[in-house]
């Protein structure tokens, strides 16, 4: 652990710097903790895969933010999150707007991140 390293009973947190070569392949199901703030939530939790998309970012971990506490959920393994990331995730949507055969554009809204929920944690 170094200086820029917190510990608490629960959880490391630790700066942007102590990621280093961070390589998404490495990761393996497991759950996934903000900070010690974590304990404002509900408590429950459920397992989802969030998928790989096309696009630069398409590989990335997915970041999520709920009451000031963040979460990184890696793209393609399975992780526990608290139902409130989920809701988070739900309602991230992107508007697509299509031109119909008579002129009129019509919106459609989808999800941003595509992703499964396997149950509860």
């Amino acid at each position: 652990m170094n200086a820029n390293t917190k510990k608490s009973s629960t959880s490391q947190v630790s700066t942007l710097d102590d990621l280093g070569g961070f390589d998404q392949a490495e990761a393996v199901s497991t759950a996934v903790t903000g900070s010690a703030h974590d304990d404002a939530l509900s408590g429950d939790k459920v397992s989802i895969t969030i998928y790989e998309q096309e696009g630069e970012m398409g590989r990335e971990a997915v970041f999520v933010s709920v009451n000031g506490v963040g979460y990184q959920i890696p793209r393609d393994v399975r992780s526990s999150i608290p139902v409130e990331v989920l809701h988070a995730l739900e309602n991230c949507v992107q508007d697509i707007h299509e031109s119909l055969p008579n002129g009129e554009m019509k919106k459609r809204s989808l999800r941003r991140f595509n992703f499964n929920v396997h149950g509860a944690a």
